[in-house]
């Protein structure tokens, strides 16, 4: 099937709408992707929204956790949303999920 992504930019945040599989096919576009959308100053909050998201495996997940620590690095708080069934169960068994959902930090 793929992944698809769209990016948003509001006054506050940036979203990136996923949709799709991710796996080793498209786990390196992925990366590529967050990264990029990684907002500059004054924004340091970027969204990623994972409801249209059907599968995810190990590459998906070291993907996301490269780009989270990309954001960090910038500054920004990367927050995942929207994970469900057997791709929330897959962030929770590799205790990554409570990492990529994390609130704000103030």
């Amino acid at each position: 099937m793929g992944l698809t992504h769209r990016v948003e930019h509001t006054p506050d945040s940036v979203w990136v709408r996923l949709s799709g599989e991710v796996d080793l096919a498209v786990a390196d576009d992925l990366q590529h992707w967050l990264v990029a959308a990684i907002p500059a100053e004054p924004i340091h909050t970027m969204h990623v929204d994972f409801h249209d998201v059907t599968f995810l495996d190990s590459t998906g997940i070291r993907a996301m956790v490269l780009a989270q620590r990309a954001a960090q690095e910038r500054g920004v708080t990367m927050r995942l949303s929207g994970a469900h069934g057997r791709v929330e169960s897959a962030l929770r068994i590799t205790g990554v999920y409570e990492l990529l959902t994390a609130p704000e930090a103030k």
